[in-house]
């Protein structure tokens, strides 16, 4: 994992976002008016001590991307925005060993879990949370039309952790 580089590497985060946004709800209307700013968003954030942009590197290749913050709505939790990984690396066992990595990040961070919202149609990632602890918080009514729900993991559900 590496702090991303948005010199160098925001068109990679773009376009990771985007495959995110499409996998997320079947199609990409509304992307471009909702991530308009995305780029000085990261840049701000990456100065705050609570934010993480992060990219997942597989040598000198970037397969993927994780956006979290060591807060959220609810006490004690985090908040992950983003969990991605490639398609071709996808059922390849390295989201379980990420959802590990965030596990660990977060308990520095001095999170006891995290939460993060999920569209209601993205099956496979649905099942990946589900297996790795995740489990049903609440809808998330500020994505119309209620498209995604929160869930929630305390890390001691995390065999690993």
């Amino acid at each position: 994992m590496k702090t991303v580089d948005v010199d160098a590497h925001y068109p990679q985060c773009l376009a990771f976002r985007r495959e995110a946004y499409q996998c997320s709800f079947g199609h990409t209307d509304g992307f471009d008016d909702v991530f308009e700013d995305y780029e000085d968003r990261i840049r701000s954030r990456l100065e705050l001590p609570e934010w993480r942009y992060e990219h997942v590197w597989l040598g000198d290749e970037i397969i993927g991307q994780l956006e979290y913050k060591a807060y959220s709505f609810e006490p004690g939790l985090g908040y992950v925005h983003l969990i991605y990984l490639a398609p071709e690396y996808r059922g390849a066992g390295i989201a379980d060993k990420l959802q590990h990595y965030l596990a660990k990040q977060f308990l520095s961070l001095g999170c006891q879990g995290a939460i993060l919202s999920v569209s209601k149609t993205n099956v496979r990632a649905l099942r990946h949370y589900q297996k790795n602890g995740w489990n049903f918080l609440k809808s998330n009514c500020q994505m119309p039309p209620k498209q995604t729900d929160y869930y929630q993991v305390r890390f001691q559900s995390l065999h690993q952790c």
